[in-house]
């Protein structure tokens, strides 16, 4: 039988983490995983918020802000390698919530992500995130188009996840060593360069900024694609972009 101790002691055990229960869109297990302790490297504390009369202790997780830091860092990893899955997305910003962790940093990511490889794909001549081409398309050109389409994917995953982390932590330049110095910028640079795909795709949604102000609005509303943008910025502390506010000047600001 396969609950002989013989068996057992020689069977190969591999846990399930937050990770895989939120590719799997599971993501009351994962934080089950997590209110119970079972993540390795999270040890968040359990805090009493009240006591009622005829009714469990309600418990709410605590945690340290390296642990915030970790879960946040797997969150916007699965997010973003399942960028064309928005039940896995929505599975993240769940878990995020849940934990009580800010989530608009992995929303704003993921939104500027997925335009950016929308775009991206439709210079690759692959008519963006929905190629219909590919449903007459032969065998070997659905295998070709599908190879290029996981590059492009990695590529701008990756351009996202490189500067992921980079508010992980507020440092003061004095107290940086130069090694630390030249990681910042290379953090800087990266982000720079997302902002700029970024608004490069979004003047390709919108050449002639006719979005920009609906209404006889002056200011980028919420329907407008450089309101992304503008959120970009602010979530990752960037003065505001000049493409922005060269729209904004285009509209009488």
């Amino acid at each position: 039988h396969f609950s002989d101790p013989e068996f057992i002691s020689e069977s190969y055990h591999e846990p399930l983490d937050v990770a895989y229960y939120l590719a799997k869109c599971r993501p009351v297990r994962a934080f089950h995983h997590v209110f119970t302790g079972c993540e390795t490297g999270i040890r968040g504390s359990l805090h009493t918020i009240e006591e009622l009369p005829n009714v469990q202790t309600l418990k709410r997780l605590v945690l340290s802000h390296a642990e915030a830091n970790r879960l946040n860092r797997i969150a916007i990893t699965v997010a973003l390698n399942n960028l064309l899955d928005v039940s896995v997305i929505a599975s993240c910003v769940c878990f995020l919530d849940w934990c009580g962790l800010d989530t608009e940093v992995l929303r704003v990511d993921v939104q500027a992500a997925r335009r950016i490889l929308n775009h991206k794909l439709k210079l690759a001549g692959l008519n963006g995130l929905t190629d219909e081409s590919s449903n007459i398309a032969t065998a070997d050109e659905t295998q070709e188009r599908f190879k290029l389409l996981n590059r492009i994917r990695t590529e701008v995953v990756d351009t996202f996840l490189n500067h992921s982390d980079q508010d992980e932590q507020t440092v003061d330049p004095h107290d940086l060593v130069t090694s630390d110095m030249s990681q910042l910028s290379r953090k800087s640079n990266s982000i720079k360069v997302t902002l700029k795909l970024l608004e490069e795709a979004t003047w390709e949604m919108d050449p002639s900024g006719s979005n920009t102000f609906p209404d006889n609005l002056t200011s980028v509303t919420f329907d407008s694609p450089w309101h992304v943008v503008a959120l970009f910025c602010r979530v990752h502390h960037l003065p505001r972009s000049l493409t922005l506010l060269h729209e904004l000047a285009r509209g009488d600001f």
